[in-house]
């Protein structure tokens, strides 16, 4: 079949045309899955400084924290843990704490140097007295986790 010259480049689009929409991904399904957000999780940080504001702060919104993390510990050592603040003040506010429903999960930070730090984990047998440091202060204090906040290692 001979074509007019000004019907010539039709076929010659129609072709170009039909390939476009071949090379095109089928379509979406009508029904898409619901997007969902993540779920937000909200820790009440308590600073060994101002615990006359921060623990009453997470006891009166107890129901916005999913967790509180007193920030009173620091890794001196294998077997050393220190207090920052007040003994009487901790144990308060971990009592308060958890009367309120909040889990407390307390912040332990390093003091080492990243080479003594480094040394103390790389040694099975001090690494294991360091975990054991630890379970041991959270058993003394009775949290429900630790949150190892070892920063410079």
């Amino acid at each position: 079949m001979h074509l007019p010259p000004r019907w010539a480049g039709l076929g010659l689009g129609l072709a170009l045309a039909a390939a476009v929409v071949a090379a095109q991904p089928a379509a979406v399904s009508a029904v898409e899955a619901p997007v969902t957000q993540p779920r937000q999780y909200v820790t009440g940080w308590m600073p060994y400084w101002l615990p006359t504001t921060s623990v009453p702060s997470v006891v009166d919104h107890a129901s916005v924290f999913d967790e509180a993390s007193p920030f009173w510990f620091s890794a001196t050592s294998t077997t050393g843990i220190r207090l920052q603040g007040s003994e009487t003040d901790l144990r308060a506010a971990v009592s308060a704490v958890k009367a309120a429903g909040v889990p407390v999960v307390p912040t332990v930070t390093a003091s080492l140097d990243a080479d003594r730090f480094a040394s103390l984990l790389s040694d099975p047998q001090r690494r294991a007295s360091h975990v054991q440091t630890l379970v041991a202060l959270a058993r003394d204090y009775r949290v429900d986790g630790l949150d190892l906040d070892y920063e410079d290692i």
